[in-house]
């Protein structure tokens, strides 16, 4: 791996490499990366292609025009932002101060504030990207799975996908923004309370902003698969207040929900669930039943 990293410091002029770890990544993998000039971190691209990454930074540029606190990639003297070489790709960032953010109704609130800014950044001319959110995402996953896992196994997903049918085929015409799709607390950096950075834009795109509040509800408002309702109301009152929603349909994020829920269980079956033995991956392949998300009522 060093002289992997060597390579795209180089590319870069990010100085001589001093020492590094590995910093996890789910479809991704990391480097927290120290050198002669700074502190950096280096993505290796394992599930996207460098034109997956020129359509990224469209997004990324609108954000930082609209002053909201994503971190963009470094670009070389020439203007390059994307290292190939061969059959590897990597991009590299600065690395901001601040960590994911402990567990508190007040860095949860400022989750919600944030995905509220997110929202309402203007989306002319921006193009909407492939999104496990989308509505066609279900019935090609199944495609995909089928004949590869034993049918029995893909019953319970098609059974949701058909509960959820009326809200899919809605999905189209309900209101869009850009959305993250992956609002963690993994992917927010906060220093003590405040939130200072929003990372991995890998899946944004255009489209529900209520599926983007969904993952940040699953993310934050479950804690052993039980459903917190006071952080929840510290993230959906934040939220609301900060994007001046005055009135929303009582199941519109309960569907969001379950829709976000089923979407991302399906997409780790279909990208690791097939060959891993992982526990972790295993439960959450069946995030959405082990979370309740069929029954669950929410007050927003």
């Amino acid at each position: 791996m060093d002289d992997h990293l060597t390579d795209v410091l180089a590319f870069y002029d990010l100085g001589e490499l001093l020492k590094y770890r590995r910093a996890g990544g789910f479809a991704n993998e990391n480097y927290f990366v120290t050198t002669s000039t700074g502190k950096y971190v280096i993505k290796f691209l394992r599930e996207h292609t460098a034109s997956h990454v020129d359509s990224e930074l469209t997004y990324l540029q609108r954000l930082s025009q609209n002053h909201f606190p994503a971190v963009a990639y470094i670009a070389t003297s020439h203007g390059d932002r994307v290292y190939e070489k061969g059959d590897a790709a990597a991009v590299a960032m600065h690395r901001i101060e601040g960590a994911a953010p402990e567990r508190s109704h007040t860095t949860t609130a400022a989750m919600g504030v944030a995905l509220a800014q997110l929202h309402a950044v203007p989306i002319s001319g921006l193009s909407p990207r492939v999104s496990f959110l989308d509505a066609s995402f279900v019935d090609g996953a199944l495609n995909e799975l089928d004949g590869l896992v034993p049918a029995g196994d893909l019953q319970p997903y098609i059974d949701a996908s058909r509960q959820l049918a009326d809200f899919r085929s809605s999905l189209p015409s309900k209101t869009r923004s850009i959305i993250h799709c992956d609002f963690t607390p993994n992917n927010c950096l906060f220093q003590q309370d405040r939130l200072v950075a929003v990372i991995d834009w890998e899946e944004v795109t255009i489209g529900y902003p209520l599926l983007d509040l969904a993952n940040a509800v699953l993310s934050t408002c479950f804690v052993d698969a039980q459903f917190d309702k006071k952080m929840f109301d510290a993230l959906a009152d934040a939220y609301r207040e900060e994007s001046g929603i005055s009135e929303s349909s009582p199941g519109d994020l309960e569907q969001a929900l379950r829709w976000a829920g089923l979407t991302f269980s399906l997409w780790v079956y279909r990208h690791w669930g097939v060959r891993s033995k992982d526990p972790f991956i295993l439960s959450n392949r069946r995030l959405y039943w082990r979370y309740g998300l069929e029954n669950l009522e929410l007050d927003f």
